[in-house]
């Protein structure tokens, strides 16, 4: 219809302008810049708190079974001696252990031995 007709807009100034138009100024670079920084500190935030509260969950873990193997040891003493543990028993427990280190590492030695049939 309009084949002779030239309006003075063709296809390559409608290029030329929306170049024009999609390229950003220094400033807009910048906040750009900005922006993606701060998403990427947020994300290294997230992840030192996600480190430490794994590190949390490992110390009470480790805690928990320092505390059972401890309970263990108490029990299997009241077991021997057939009564509940006083603190006077708890003294002599631990000088009867220094005196039998002292002597020649002897619950030492029994610690490391491997576990016989009997137990």
């Amino acid at each position: 219809m309009n084949e002779g007709i030239q309006t003075g807009f063709d296809e390559k100034t409608a290029t030329a302008t929306a170049k024009i138009k999609k390229k950003k100024t220094l400033e807009e670079k910048i906040m750009e810049k900005d922006q993606e920084f701060q998403k990427y500190k947020e994300k290294a935030r997230q992840a030192v708190a996600e480190k430490k509260r794994m590190e949390k969950e490992k110390k009470e873990k480790e805690r928990k079974a320092n505390t059972h193997r401890k309970i263990m040891i108490g029990g299997t003493v009241e077991k021997i001696i057939g009564r509940s543990l006083t603190d006077e028993d708890l003294i002599r427990f631990q000088n009867f252990l220094y005196q039998q280190e002292r002597r020649g590492e002897f619950f030492t030695r029994a610690m490391s031995e491997q576990l016989s049939d009997g137990f």
